[in-house]
């Protein structure tokens, strides 16, 4: 509806990344944003991408980071997106500077309950595996299983674009995944919210993300589009245009 498209004219988007990942994910899909009149930015969280410290990095610590990034180029009137463990960011973040946020958008993204960490949203059997070997490293990191990355993560990829991008992902520090999270003021605050969600995605198995996660929102714009967990790669300008339908109005 002409309306809504007046009202998300120009807005800013902030994306934030998830596990493994780093800012450089969502490059795909700024490029459409920006196409489409928007602002974007796409901050790296603090352990994550190349060469960064990972050692006794936390939850917090990521948080910080986004909001250190905010604060220093003076965003406001902010849309907020984060893909699966960047929601756990926006949760935190959101009430941390809740002025200059204007609405979050969730795609295949944790929403947690109070007291939950990331790893408590996860299946045990997929839990485990993600875990695998992670007491054996110096600094507590997991890297990426191939396997399970090439058949639930980015399964509608080719191998050789799978394997590429599977090359760019960066070992996760793992305890910003098992810290517990104190989710009362987000949801007393209760932002205007959206949720993405992707038909093919494998990577928690069923229930889908949504009817994990979304539920927590209360009212919100939910948003079903095709496609896997890493769709930022393979259907990149169906998930921008998608993050845009699911921005709250106000």
């Amino acid at each position: 509806m002409v309306h809504d498209v007046t009202i998300i004219m120009g807005s800013t988007y902030v994306l934030v990344h998830g596990g493994w990942h780093g800012g450089w994910c969502w490059t795909p899909v700024a490029r459409r944003l920006k196409e489409r009149g928007h602002r974007v930015y796409a901050p790296t969280l603090a352990g994550h991408g190349p060469d960064a410290e990972r050692a006794g990095i936390t939850h917090a610590d990521c948080v910080a980071s986004v909001a250190r990034y905010i604060e220093e180029r003076n965003l406001r009137e902010i849309v907020l997106v984060g893909h699966s463990f960047g929601g756990s960011i926006l949760t935190q973040l959101a009430p941390w500077m809740p002025d200059r946020i204007r609405g979050l958008v969730f795609w295949s993204a944790f929403v947690l309950a109070h007291g939950e960490s990331v790893a408590d949203g996860v299946p045990s059997e997929l839990g485990a595996r993600l875990l695998e070997g992670v007491d054996a490293t110096p600094d507590r990191t997991a890297p990426m299983p191939w396997e399970l990355w090439s058949t639930a993560f980015m399964q509608d990829a080719s191998d050789e674009t799978a394997r590429m991008i599977h090359g760019l992902l960066s070992p996760q520090p793992i305890q910003p995944i098992l810290d517990k999270l104190d989710q009362r003021a987000f949801y007393d605050l209760r932002f205007p919210s959206g949720f993405v969600s992707c038909r093919q995605d494998l990577s928690l198995g069923q229930p889908s993300w949504h009817e994990r996660f979304g539920r927590r929102l209360g009212p919100h714009r939910h948003v079903e589009i095709e496609g896997s967990h890493e769709s930022c790669f393979t259907r990149p300008i169906e998930l921008a245009d998608a993050i845009l339908e699911a921005t709250p109005a106000s």
